[in-house]
């Protein structure tokens, strides 16, 4: 009679790695940045927030979008951009074979820090950027301090 050693997890790794297999086949052809793969894809559109000494920008990129069919809202100091697409085709002329650009929806939320101000939010879109400027409270602005002497 010898001693086993019992691994419960032994299994997941070869799991995991079939996942990754069935995902990265599945999504194969949809651009994707940092993390390729299903995190990627459920952190659509991406998004690069900068600060200036202004302001918070928030820069989406959603081509295809009108502004008609993108709300961006402020409550309780999160922001939320969600935005809606779809394509009709004429089903009698156009036979797709693969269909990869975006329809659908997206809805990504942010929160914000306490030293903005949620009614000066303005939002604009660009060649097919969507830019969200929230403005700094003025007690958050940075402001010269002059250095006295004696």
């Amino acid at each position: 009679m010898s001693l086993t050693l019992w691994e419960p997890l032994r299994g997941l790794s070869a799991l995991h790695q079939s996942v990754d297999r069935l995902f990265g086949e599945a999504l194969r052809g949809i651009p994707a940045r940092r993390g390729d793969g299903l995190s990627a894809l459920l952190k659509w559109p991406p998004v690069n927030i900068h600060e200036t000494d202004e302001a918070i920008v928030l820069e989406a990129d959603v081509p295809g979008f009108d502004h008609e069919d993108i709300q961006v809202e402020v409550e309780d100091g999160t922001l939320t951009i969600k935005g809606e697409i779809s394509r009709e085709a004429d089903e009698e002329r156009d036979r797709y074979r693969r269909v990869e650009r975006f329809q659908g929806s997206f809805h990504r939320s942010f929160a914000l820090p306490g030293t903005v101000e949620p009614e000066g939010v303005q939002a604009r879109l660009k060649n097919g950027v969507l830019a969200v400027t929230v403005p700094k409270a003025p007690e958050a602005k940075r402001r010269a301090v002059s250095v006295e002497t004696g």
